[in-house]
């Protein structure tokens, strides 16, 4: 199992964005995907 967790240092930066594109690049590399916010 692998961890990764997104962090920023304030709001409205992109973290969100950044999530949603790392784990639709994971799950169509066929990967098991969670988000949780």
């Amino acid at each position: 199992m692998s961890v990764i967790v997104v962090s920023g240092t304030g709001t409205e930066i992109g973290k969100t964005v950044v999530t949603a594109a790392v784990a639709a690049l994971a799950a169509a590399a066929g990967r098991s995907v969670a988000v949780l916010k």
